[in-house]
């Protein structure tokens, strides 16, 4: 399972799918096992090995400082998390492996846009155009913000396919490259 914190949620769909996959060996790679709260690592660590953290009650109990409501307020016993976590865990430093790892290669392709790409991302250029101006004199309102940031968003949507805002038009000049 690459990018194994898409099942960091052990309430999503998509976790309760993966964890329903049969197999006589689990194999998670991922940047970021714990983004927001130390329960994500307990999903995936569950998908390796259930057994290995015990019933989410209980890694609650001994792992979250709870205020008398029984909401976390904090973490306690980080050390035995650590201890428990290390038979299924690698962690590599980015400084540790940097040596092994091959330059980086980046390769840019410029593709053009199809005309009717073109023509869909001019109607936005006048309107973009004028709250540019307008900001340039004075601070855009929230709602012109908003405004600009949806547009500039669209004109973006377009250069990739029209087909994100309108189903009818399917035409995509980088599908094409990336096939070539």
């Amino acid at each position: 399972l690459d990018e194994a914190q898409r099942i960091k949620n052990w309430q999503s769909k998509t976790a309760a799918a993966v964890k329903r996959l049969q197999s006589r060996y689990a194999f998670v790679l991922t940047g970021t096992p714990l983004e927001n709260r130390i329960d994500e690592v307990y999903s995936i660590v569950q998908f390796l090995d259930p057994h290995l953290l015990g019933p989410l009650f209980r890694f609650n109990r001994d792992f979250y400082q709870l205020d008398e409501k029984g909401r976390p307020q904090g973490y306690k016993n980080l050390d035995e998390l650590h201890r428990r976590l290390r038979p299924v865990m690698l962690r590599r430093r980015k400084e540790e492996v940097e040596g092994e790892l091959p330059g980086r290669t980046v390769n840019n392709y410029f593709v053009e846009m199809h005309p009717e790409q073109s023509t869909r991302y001019e109607e936005y250029e006048p309107y973009v155009a004028r709250l540019m101006a307008q900001a340039k004199r004075r601070a855009l309102s929230k709602e012109e913000m908003d405004k600009l940031q949806r547009w500039l968003a669209c004109m973006r949507m377009l250069c990739d396919t029209p087909y994100i805002l309108d189903s009818d038009c399917s035409v995509s000049p980088k599908l094409e490259e990336l096939e070539s």
